[in-house]
């Protein structure tokens, strides 16, 4: 499990052939769902965007924590971008 300062990710393989992303963001943690939905879709769009770029055939779980609504979209396209070449995901 790898983690950044905003969120942790956890990998695992998967028979699919495609990768598959998971958003957990608790309601405890983060209490609005119009700050949870707009981590989501930030979260989304900037993998979206590297799906070309990231090996096949995982299943990616991105578990946020508490501040991670704060972060700019840079600042969370950063993080994610590092921790996925941490972890050996980009092609």
């Amino acid at each position: 499990m790898g983690s950044e300062d905003h969120f942790y990710i956890r990998i695992s393989k998967n028979n699919v052939g495609e990768n598959r992303f998971i958003f957990i963001i608790s309601g405890k943690i983060i209490k609005k769902a119009v700050c949870r939905n707009k981590i989501r879709r930030r979260a989304r769009e900037i993998l979206r965007k590297k799906t070309k770029d990231i090996k096949k055939g995982n299943d990616l779980t991105f578990i946020f924590k508490k501040g991670a609504e704060e972060q700019s979209y840079e600042a969370l396209e950063r993080e994610i971008s590092a921790i996925l070449e941490e972890r050996r995901l980009i092609k």
